[in-house]
């Protein structure tokens, strides 16, 4: 089936939020999806259940295919919470490790790309810890990654796991001893080389033993902000604040208003392990 062909003229600071399948061409003007730019007559192709969420910064013209199920929605204004540029700033006055904490579909990667990109914008060594061993975006699911920024990107899907820790279950509950002690062996390796290390979490926070685990971990990671998305059926302030030193920052977020439910978590470790490069076979804990 061929797709459907679809020309936008947008304004200055106006917003579209494309879902695949589907594919974007900025024909003319400057526009940018969570800070990184669009590049001129080059189609990005999104696949089912993935977003692409483009801010103009000129009046614009932008050509969408659209394959089935594919769709295209203008929206007022931006879709980044002024919240999420405070955390911006916030961060580069915190350089060494960030932990974002929050729910499952919070807007945890979607933060952490953004942060991501906004701070490589400054220059600095840059890397991102995927801790969601359930719905991994670096690494095949089933393992926690690490990987560096080089350039700004759409998601962080797009990011080339440098090393990736072999966990064994979608589940932190499980596994959770082998995430943590996984987690702050990434810290280690990426502190060395980078000014700061964004570490995005799982969604599991329901019930003592998760506000535990979490607190485990912000404990293991040793942030110097750590910045938690809410309100929801859980307060990521009490775990932050029974685990965090004198010098640690906490930043709370209320969650996007405009998100998407994720679909990656369903790929099946042998699909996403077949478009591997075989050196990036993950080591185990």
């Amino acid at each position: 089936m061929r797709k459907r062909l679809v020309v936008q003229e947008l304004d200055s600071e106006s917003t579209i939020i494309v879902d695949g399948p589907a594919s974007v061409n900025l024909a003319r003007g400057e526009a940018v999806s969570l800070g990184a730019p669009l590049n001129s007559n080059v189609w990005n192709v999104l696949h089912r259940d993935q977003r692409l969420t483009i801010e103009t910064n000129s009046r614009c013209s932008i050509d969408i295919r659209l394959g089935k199920g594919g769709k295209s929605e203008r929206i007022a204004g931006s879709t980044i919470p002024v919240g999420w540029k405070e955390a911006s700033q916030l961060s580069l006055s915190a350089p060494g490790a960030l932990v974002i904490l929050g729910d499952v579909d919070s807007g945890k990667s979607t933060l952490s790309t953004y942060l991501a990109n906004q701070l490589s914008r400054q220059g600095g060594s840059l890397s991102v810890i995927d801790g969601d061993v359930g719905q991994a975006d670096i690494g095949p699911p089933t393992t926690i990654s690490i990987a560096r920024l080089h350039d700004p990107v759409f998601d962080l899907q797009s990011l080339h796991p440098e090393t990736s820790l072999f966990i064994g279950d979608t589940s932190p509950s499980i596994v959770s001893e082998k995430v943590l002690n996984g987690l702050a062996r990434l810290r280690d390796i990426a502190i060395k080389d980078s000014n700061l290390v964004i570490v995005n979490t799982d969604g599991w926070v329901s019930g003592e033993e998760a506000f535990q685990y979490k607190k485990q971990l912000v404990e293991s990671i040793r942030p110097n902000l750590v910045i938690g998305i809410g309100p929801g059926e859980w307060s990521v302030e009490p775990v932050a604040t029974r685990s965090l030193e004198h010098w640690a920052s906490l930043l709370l977020l209320e969650r996007r208003a405009v998100k998407r439910e994720r679909g990656r978590g369903s790929l099946a470790i042998n699909d996403f392990c077949a478009g591997l490069d075989r050196s990036t076979i993950p080591s185990t804990i």
